[in-house]
């Protein structure tokens, strides 16, 4: 295993910028004040800036136009006594922002931001075509179109695309960017497998995904204790700075429980409200309708909104039967509506009992993966050795947001968490 100076123990590998032709490229990593990279669930694209100190005229010599080709290599130490993979994430730049010039040496200051390679390239292709398809089957065909190189002129990376399938073949137009027509799809979905229906199309290290959150929930279930993908992604409340334990690069510094709300204050308040416009093909209008979530409309909630394999797949019985436009175009129902109230309804449930934690740095760490924390409940009363687990703040909760932040000398993550369990003792 490796030495650990702090937890967080990591290499910024290199950040090296290309041009537009790849015949010259140049390592920035001296240069690099700050950094951060941005993985969201419900964003379409890893997105990134960074901080830069510039004493060579980097921006004049090179020159940097502001379309680069950015490519961020880093790694980690693991608990497992592996050191990680090398991770590798493709961007390009899209503005340079607060250009300033120092007083003294002659040093420019300025902020770079970025965009995945792949988002970047699809903004400038187009989908124009009807289909026949599930809607998993016309994400793969879309996300496909979106990796055509601008003019030709850059390679991107694979780009892989993870799928859960979607039930029912259904007729549909879309004309648009790649990402705005998978957004659209995306609200439409309903799993092959589930009878729900909250998908994610996002980005992560792996590449892309078109996911349930089911399905991301019973891929972790299913995964052995042992396993050194869970043993990554095991975390506990508190540690010091200074400390040369390799555990405490698993261990929680600092924790935040966003908003604990009850389903009845939301149901009161109207966040669960959402407005739905059809399409009327026959009588060429747009219908749109509005539903007020009223308590005891999911009457299966606990008195906090919580999230377990069951979750979603126990709203509305007849608001998961597949009400579209069917193959031969005309049939059409009335509860399509009403199915994507209760499922976007549903949805917005999930963001009612968030938790965000501050973590050392982990490389493996990435959108969509599932942790498993540890938090003692507060009792100064107590010897922290006696102090039980924090029911509401212990479990697994998946990563909607993954934050890396690095510095030349820390690297640590901010992460935002979905509740992925039911309120159980987890002190056995």
């Amino acid at each position: 295993m490796a030495d650990y100076v702090a937890p967080g123990n990591h290499t910024l590998t290199d950040v090296i910028i290309v041009n537009d032709n790849q015949q010259h490229s140049v390592s920035i990593r001296g240069l690099v004040a700050s950094l951060t990279l941005t993985e969201k669930m419900d964003a379409k694209a890893t997105v990134a800036s960074m901080s830069i100190s510039d004493g060579i005229n980097l921006m004049g010599n090179f020159p940097i136009l502001g379309h680069e080709r950015v490519v961020v290599m880093w790694s980690t130490d693991s608990l497992t006594g592996l050191e990680s993979e090398l991770r590798i994430e493709h961007f390009r730049m899209t503005s340079i922002e607060n250009l300033s010039i120092g007083e003294g040496k002659p040093t420019a200051s300025y902020r770079i931001s970025m965009v995945s390679e792949y988002a970047y390239h699809q903004a400038f292709n187009e989908v124009k075509q009807a289909f026949s398809h599930t809607i998993s089957d016309a994400v793969k065909i879309i996300h496909e179109a979106g990796k055509k190189p601008v003019h030709g002129k850059a390679l991107l990376p694979t780009y892989d695309l993870k799928v859960d399938n979607t039930s029912n073949i259904i007729d549909f137009i879309l004309h648009d960017t790649p990402m705005t027509c998978i957004d659209v799809l995306t609200a439409w979905a309903f799993s092959a497998e589930y009878d729900s229906s909250s998908y994610f199309y996002f980005q992560n290290k792996d590449g892309y995904n078109f996911r349930s959150i089911e399905s991301i929930a019973k891929e972790w279930r299913d995964k052995p204790a042992d396993d050194p993908d869970v043993l990554v992604r095991k975390y506990t409340q508190g540690y010091d700075s200074t400390s040369i334990d390799s555990n405490a690069m698993y261990t929680i510094s600092n924790i935040q429980n966003f908003v604990r709300n009850s389903s009845l204050q939301l149901a009161g308040s109207g966040a669960l409200n959402n407005d739905v416009a059809e399409l009327d093909y026959v009588y060429k209008q747009n219908n749109v309708s509005n539903y007020q979530y009223k308590p005891g409309d999911f009457g299966f909630l606990d008195t906090t909104a919580l999230f377990d394999e069951d979750f979603i797949s126990g709203y509305g019985g007849e608001a998961t039967e597949k009400h579209w436009v069917y193959r031969d175009g005309s049939v059409r129902t009335f509860s399509t509506a009403q199915a994507l109230h209760k499922k976007w309804s549903a949805h917005k449930l999930l963001y009612s009992n968030m938790v965000g934690i501050e973590i050392p740095g982990n490389s493996e760490l990435t959108a969509g993966d599932v942790l498993d924390i540890s938090i003692p409940i507060q009792d100064s009363r107590m010897n922290d050795e006696d102090r039980p687990l924090d029911r509401f703040l212990s479990g697994k909760f998946i990563a909607q947001e993954i934050i890396h932040k690095f510095t030349p000398a820390t690297y640590y993550i901010q992460a935002n968490l979905f509740r992925m369990g039911a309120i159980e003792d987890p002190n056995g």
